[in-house]
């Protein structure tokens, strides 16, 4: 939000105006300004709007890298004992993930008025409810919740179970042993044993117990410091901080943000006995930068007077949290922060070593959540600084701003790794008025430029940008034409079918065209009889598709006669037959001589089919003018050594193949198949082989099936029917048949 919009909040805030914020939070459509209105009623702390924040627990709309849904448990734990009724009442709630939510935020927040409720909870609520409620109980610590608890171990509700242990855990006492024990001879596989040995230990030891004792009083500390607000107590909780307990560090850390400007001096001095080359006191710096900016803009100023005479890490803490609250004040002095990266700041730059560009960058981003467009031209300068974070942080902050006047900016961007696709995702949040410079750089030279900036399109809904992805598809970068792939998958604009079609007319590649055909899949497109038709359908190997489009099919097939693949070549022999139409007569003499006998038998039954043509076909050689006869056939199944190889089962090409067996292995296959049950397909698949026919996959998936799920079934059967399997389902989803070949290749 820009400071305007922001100041209407925090007017708001002074207002008291809860009605006003619930009308926000219900009605605006920006995600932002939702994120803000909880964030407000949070810091107002009433809690008629508990019931309104819970209602945005599935509010996934992103404002720019987080989402209102993830603000509603932080925003409520923040505001304290005084939610605690509301949410008590939402343990009652219908859905499942309220009445959760309700329960563990209830935890955070400590307070002992909820152990009934919550143990309530534990019999009566939903599952995932109970086990909600059942932790919450164990961050509570109330020995009240100890018996329910060990009840709740004997539940069927593996989560509640879990729960339960976990917390009889936290409370720590000893009566849980022997019931805890119980888990250890549970048949039940998900109990992981070693933990539950664990949990026993540390139940017998006490320590859990004094732990337990040690969070209560911190949290009664607490509970008192927030309403007195003296000093010393004050000091006791910025020492919670600082805590093993990762529980009495979040009460604390609520706490104080709670108490707000009394607490600003003494988080900043506790900075002081931090060591930064510790991960874990990194984390505690993070930590009291977050205390501060939840506070809001009540501590602003003395924040900035932090940053105009604190150490270097002090005012890093500073420029963080005035990012967090967004005083408008805080402008100008970040601006001085973000500008000691240039020429005239040179000299501080070679005494502190590093420490400018951590502050520098930390400044750009404090500025990006103001979004004062006083900051708008720094900004573009820094984004030439020689430190990478900082050009980084510079692109982010400048993205908030949404500005289309910033597209070339951008895209010339593009390219530097250092951004981390923060370019990227600042034009795709700057929209449709994007595109254009967008379709441009993907003829750049530069192969990151056109992978970021497919990435940008992908999930824009502009028909300008249709025909471009589909150039990228033949992009020799192969990330670039998936993404490429991706992005016309996600649009869902009428004339995407048009131009599928269009490019489908003209592709000569098949690699191309396979993909285009299905892109054509993901559609509402049906094929018709058109030529482009034709084409998807010789793409997808269904060569018997092409027989009902008649001519416009003829084009299209003929150059199939010349395949490698003998399979399609017989195939398309047989569609041109079906069509009939005198044009594809030179063409199928033209296979006369074949290499493969499949397929000049295929040519001789078409050219002599009297359905298709007449009966005196000029120039067919006279032994091939006979009458057809249709005598019954008689399978005669070949030996291995009259016909060595190995059967191969195929979708076609592109799609899956795998080698099925010998002859003799599948006849054998076969003939125990059928003895086995009602499996007619999977007992045919010899006989398809030796009559050159195919099957249907869809038959032959179940049947598969069920011969897998059938006990007692010989593995080498079980092993082969896996194959025929994996072939059967990739046939489906590539819209083909199955056939069989013979490979020369001898399996050991």
């Amino acid at each position: 939000m820009n400071p305007e919009e922001r100041s209407v909040f925090e007017r708001m805030w002074e207002e008291r105006d809860v009605d006003g914020l619930i009308r926000v939070l219900k009605e605006s459509p920006d995600p932002c300004k939702r994120i803000a209105a909880i964030q407000t009623l949070r810091r107002i702390g009433n809690p008629i709007a508990v019931p309104e924040i819970l209602e945005h627990f599935e509010d996934h709309k992103w404002c720019f890298d987080t989402h209102s849904g993830s603000v509603v448990r932080d925003s409520l734990a923040l505001m304290g004992p005084v939610a605690v009724d509301a949410l008590v009442a939402a343990l009652e709630d219908k859905r499942h993930e309220v009445a959760s939510i309700a329960a563990l935020t209830l935890g955070k927040i400590g307070d002992d008025r909820a152990v009934e409720p919550l143990i309530l909870s534990l019999k009566s609520g939903f599952p995932g409810v109970r086990g909600a409620a059942a932790r919450a109980l164990g961050r509570i610590g109330d020995e009240r919740a100890v018996y329910p608890l060990i009840e709740s171990l004997s539940s069927r509700d593996l989560d509640l179970v879990s729960g339960a242990a976990s917390s009889l855990r936290e409370i720590g006492n000893i009566q849980a042993i022997k019931p805890v024990k119980s888990l250890l001879n549970s048949s039940e596989k998900s109990f992981d044993k070693r933990k539950i040995a664990s949990l026993i230990e540390d139940l017998k030891s006490g320590k859990t117990v004094r732990e337990n004792k040690r969070k209560r009083e911190f949290r009664e500390l607490a509970f008192l410091t927030e309403v007195q607000k003296d000093s010393r107590s004050i000091d006791l909780l910025v020492d919670g901080i600082f805590d093993d307990n990762t529980i009495i560090r979040s009460d604390a850390s609520r706490t104080l943000a709670r108490i707000g400007t009394p607490a600003v001096e003494p988080l900043i001095n506790a900075l002081t006995r931090l060591n930064l080359s510790d991960f874990s006191d990194l984390l505690i710096k993070i930590r009291i930068s977050n205390i501060l900016g939840c506070m809001g803009t009540s501590v602003t100023e003395p924040i900035i007077r932090i940053l105009k005479r604190g150490n270097w890490y002090q005012r890093d803490v500073a420029i963080c949290a005035l990012g967090d609250i967004g005083a408008p004040e805080a402008v100008e002095p970040l601006i001085s922060v973000l500008e000691q990266g240039s020429s005239r700041f040179s000299s501080f730059l070679r005494k502190n070593n590093g420490e400018s560009e951590v502050l520098r960058s930390s400044a750009a981003r404090a500025l990006g959540k103001i979004m004062d467009l006083r900051a708008r031209k720094p900004l573009i300068t820094a984004l030439n600084d020689p430190d990478s974070n900082v050009r980084r942080s510079a692109t982010w902050a400048l993205r908030r701003y949404r500005d289309e006047s910033l597209s070339l900016l951008f895209i010339s961007r593009l390219k530097d790794t250092d951004f981390d696709f923060e370019a990227a995702k600042a034009l795709k949040e700057i929209g449709t008025q994007a595109v254009e410079p967008l379709i441009f750089a993907l003829e750049d030279d530069n192969r990151d430029i056109r992978y970021r900036a497919v990435w940008t399109l992908n999930g824009m809904q502009d028909r300008r940008m249709i025909r471009p992805l589909i150039a990228c598809l033949r992009d020799e970068d192969k990330e670039v034409h998936k993404q490429a792939y991706d992005a016309l998958i996600s649009i869902h604009s009428p004339e995407k079918i048009e131009f599928l079609l269009e490019a489908l007319l003209i592709e000569k590649d098949k690699g191309m065209l396979k993909k285009l055909s299905d892109l054509l899949d993901i559609t509402l497109w049906k094929p018709d009889r058109s030529r482009a038709a034709a084409i998807y359908w010789v793409t997808k190997r269904r060569y018997d598709k092409c027989v009902g489009i008649g001519e416009e099919a003829v084009d299209v097939l003929i150059p199939v006669l010349q395949h490698d693949n003998a399979l399609f070549r017989k195939e398309a022999v047989k569609a041109l037959g079906k069509i009939g139409n005198p044009r594809v007569i030179e063409p199928l003499k033209s296979v006369l001589n074949d290499p493969d006998e499949s397929v000049r038998k295929a040519v001789i039954e078409a050219l002599l089919n009297p359905e298709s043509f007449a009966p005196e076909v000029e120039n067919v050689p006279a032994d091939i003018k006979q009458p057809m006869k249709n005598p019954e056939k008689t399978l005669e199944f070949l030996l291995d050594d009259e016909e060595p190889g190995t059967i191969v089962i195929t979708s076609l090409e592109g799609g899956a193949e795998d080698f099925l067996g010998t002859n003799s292995e599948i006849e054998k296959y076969c003939a125990e198949v059928g003895k086995t049950g009602d499996y007619p397909d999977l007992s045919l698949l010899m006989e398809t082989y030796v009559s050159e026919s195919y099957l249907e996959p869809e038959p032959l998936i179940n049947e598969c099936k069920r011969l897998l799920a059938k006990d007692h079934v010989s593995e080498w059967i079980k092993e082969k029917t896996r194959i025929v399997l994996e072939v059967a389902e990739d046939a489906v989803e590539t819209g083909h048949n199955l056939y069989f070949y013979l490979s020369p290749v001898l399996l050991e």
